[in-house]
C-alpha cells in the first residue's frame, strides 16, 4: 500500500512547536523588563539618595528661600517618566542653570554634588553698571532695573541713577535704562575732562538729566539722537563760551541752547 504524506499537518505541527519558545521568550524579555524596572526604583528614589541638602554661595542681593525654590522645582522634575530629577545618580543640571542664567542672571554657575544628599550652587549676580538712589540709601540692580538689594556705596565702576519721581514704587523702566547706556557708550569726552557722575530720573519721560565731574548738569531730550546732542555740547566747551561756573547746560531744544 502507497504511503501517504501529509507536508500541511507537519508544517502546521512544527509551527506550534516553534511559536511556544518565542511566547517564553518574549515573557521572560518583559519579566526581566519589568525586574530592572522594579529594581531601578528601588535604587533611584530611595530618599538616601535624594539631594534633599541645598547650599547657595557667592551670592549677595538675591533672597536663599528664593533660589532654593527654584532648584527644588527643577529637582521635582520627572526624569524619564518614572524616576525624579533630584536622584544624586540622575540629576540633570541644564535646565536649571538655564534658569539661573535667564531669569536671575547669575554667571559663573557651578552646580557641585556631595555624595549621598548635598547640591552645591555657587554662582556670581550679574549686576547693573547702575546703581539706585532714592532718599533711603542706595540699591544695586539687576539688567532689568529691579532692585536685589540694599548697599553701602556703589562700586568705582557704577554709576548713581538719582529717583527724583514722585512715585518710587516701580523699578527703574527698561528704556530709560537702554537710553543712559547709550549715552555713556556714545559720550565723547576724555574721563579726565568730563564725565558723568550721576543720572537724575525724574517724571519727564522726554527728559535725560545728568550731572557732570565739573559739577554742572546736562540736559539732553530723549527725543532727538543723542550722538547730536553731544556734538553740541561739544561744540560750546570748545569755544569757552560757557562761564566757569553754572548749574546746568540744556541741550533740549535743537540749536538753541541755554546755560545757566
Amino acid at each position: 500500500m502507497p504511503e501517504v504524506n501529509h507536508p500541511r499537518r507537519a508544517e502546521i505541527g512544527g509551527y506550534y512547536q516553534n511559536k511556544k519558545p518565542r511566547q517564553l521568550n518574549l515573557i521572560k524579555r518583559w519579566l526581566i523588563i519589568i525586574t530592572v524596572i522594579i529594581v531601578g526604583q528601588s535604587l533611584f528614589q530611595v530618599p538616601f539618595l535624594r539631594l534633599s541638602n541645598i547650599t547657595i554661595d557667592g551670592i549677595k542681593y538675591i533672597p536663599s528661600d528664593q533660589l532654593e525654590n527654584e532648584i527644588e522645582e527643577i529637582l521635582d522634575r520627572k526624569r524619564w517618566f518614572i524616576f525624579r530629577n533630584d536622584n544624586y545618580f540622575l540629576f540633570q543640571s541644564y535646565d536649571l542653570i538655564q534658569r539661573l542664567e535667564n531669569e536671575y542672571h547669575l554667571t559663573d554657575i557651578k552646580l557641585t554634588k556631595k555624595f549621598p544628599q548635598t547640591l552645591s550652587l555657587t554662582a556670581k549676580e550679574r549686576l547693573s553698571p547702575f546703581v539706585r538712589q532714592t532718599p533711603e540709601g542706595y540699591y544695586a540692580m539687576n539688567f532689568r532695573g529691579e532692585v536685589l538689594g540694599q548697599i553701602d556705596q556703589p562700586e568705582p565702576t557704577q554709576i548713581i541713577i538719582a529717583d527724583e519721581r514722585t512715585d518710587q514704587s516701580q523699578g527703574i523702566p527698561l528704556d530709560y535704562l537702554e537710553t543712559a547706556t547709550n549715552l555713556l557708550q556714545t559720550w565723547a569726552f576724555k574721563a579726565e575732562q568730563l564725565h558723568i557722575t550721576k543720572f537724575h530720573l525724574t517724571d519727564s519721560n522726554e527728559d535725560l538729566k545728568v550731572t557732570t565731574s565739573q559739577n554742572y548738569r546736562v540736559f539732553f531730550t530723549r527725543g532727538e539722537d543723542i550722538t547730536v546732542q553731544l556734538a553740541r555740547l561739544q561744540e560750546i566747551l570748545s569755544q569757552d563760551a560757557v562761564p566757569e561756573t553754572i548749574e546746568y547746560i540744556d541741550l533740549r531744544f535743537e540749536n538753541n541752547i541755554y546755560y545757566k
